[in-house]
C-alpha cells in the first residue's frame, strides 16, 4: 500500500469536533471509510460513518469508494433544519 496525501474538509459538527475546517493527511487508506476511521482516531470524531455523505473531488460517492493521492475528501454530516 502506497501512502497518499489527501486534503480533508470538515463541516458542521465534524468541524466542531476536529476543531478545524480541514487538514492534509498522509494515509494508507484506500477508501473513504478507511480514511474516516483514521480521522476518527486522530480527532475523536463521534459521528457514525453510516450517517455521513462523502464527496471526493466534488463528486458524491459511497464510503466504500476509492481514494487516490491528491484527492480532496469532504465528509458531510446530517444537518437538521427547521
Amino acid at each position: 500500500m502506497d501512502e497518499k496525501k489527501i486534503e480533508v474538509l470538515f463541516f458542521s459538527i465534524l468541524r466542531e469536533q476536529a476543531a478545524c475546517s480541514g487538514t492534509t493527511v498522509n494515509t494508507k487508506a484506500n477508501t473513504a471509510l478507511e480514511l474516516y476511521g483514521e480521522l476518527t482516531s486522530l480527532y475523536s470524531l463521534n459521528v457514525p460513518p453510516e450517517t455521513l455523505l462523502v464527496a471526493v473531488n466534488e463528486e458524491y460517492m459511497g464510503m466504500d469508494g476509492t481514494i487516490k493521492d491528491g484527492d480532496c475528501v469532504v465528509f458531510l454530516p446530517p444537518v437538521a433544519g427547521g
